[in-house]
């Protein structure tokens, strides 16, 4: 298996293209999630021309705070047919795609375990950065051209689902706050007719304001150690974004130090609502 390994240095080459003419303006990025971001710097009166050009399929890394961010940013081109980057960045391209395909390589520099080796060697200065020559001496698995034709179209395949069931997710969250607002904030589900204007504000015809206290109790039970509970789920402010909650942190009870916080009981069905954070 040691066999079929090779430096990534032996399986690409770099590249340093200027855009010398001008032409191409869309100005891009590598984010830490190993992907391209458009660039929104005001790029009046830049000198476009001294920036590199990436073309399609081609790589980009960014090789500083390596070792201090534990990961890695690289991404392949796939978005554009060609894009301007800062100098600042290495821009590479697979040398032999029937020896290593670009879809594949990019893959491998996906892995968790690619960014941990690189945060291990990414140890000098104190920005823990990596040097190019560095990163051309990592490893990758290199297996036959059609092992990997059958990898990466196993791969495209879920990733193509995925993104169908964000683009539906996407419509119905739309859809949600379409009737939310057409039902709370607009009125536009209501005649003319059906709506009145009060000292409070717009409100249909028959409802009524009223405040939140007359109609909800303050939970004030608080945490104890003779809770019967192994497991919490520990919500902050941080927790709630959005008006959603998420990244909830799971503790143990007996083991974990919980912090100074954690005091108050949150049931199934209670409103939850920060006065920190509020955006």
């Amino acid at each position: 298996m040691k066999s079929n390994y090779k430096e990534i240095g032996e399986l690409v080459e770099k590249v340093d293209e200027r855009n010398v003419d001008g032409s191409i303006s869309t100005l891009v990025g590598v984010s830490i999630e190993k992907c391209f971001i458009k660039s929104v710097a005001n790029t009046v009166g830049t000198d476009l021309t001294k920036y590199k050009v990436i073309r399609r399929n081609e790589f980009a890394v960014g090789l500083m705070q390596v070792s201090r961010d534990e990961k890695i940013p690289v991404a392949r081109l796939a978005d554009y047919d060609s894009a301007i980057m800062s100098p600042a960045y290495p821009i590479f391209k697979v040398k032999d795609t029937n020896v290593i395909l670009p879809e594949y390589l990019d893959m491998w520099f996906k892995r968790s375990e690619f960014d941990r080796e690189a945060s291990f060697i990414a140890v000098g200065g104190v920005r823990g950065s990596m040097p190019y020559e560095e990163f051309c001496r990592m490893k990758v698995l290199v297996p036959p051209i059609e092992k990997q034709r059958n990898i990466v179209k196993a791969y495209k395949t879920i990733t193509d689902r995925i993104a169908l069931k964000q683009r539906i997710n996407d419509n119905l969250e739309a859809q949600a706050r379409l009737f939310f607002n057409a039902t709370f904030v607009d009125f536009s589900d209501f005649t003319i007719s059906e709506i009145e204007e009060t000292p409070d504000g717009k409100k249909p015809i028959n409802w009524s304001f009223a405040k939140v206290g007359d109609y909800c109790n303050e939970n004030i039970a608080n945490i104890t150690k003779t809770d019967s509970f192994s497991n919490i789920q520990y919500l902050d402010t941080g927790s709630i974004t959005q008006n959603y909650i998420d990244a909830i942190q799971i503790l143990n009870y007996e083991h974990d130090e919980l912090p100074s916080r954690a005091k108050r009981k949150v049931y199934n069905g209670d409103i939850v609502y920060s006065t920190v954070r509020p955006n």
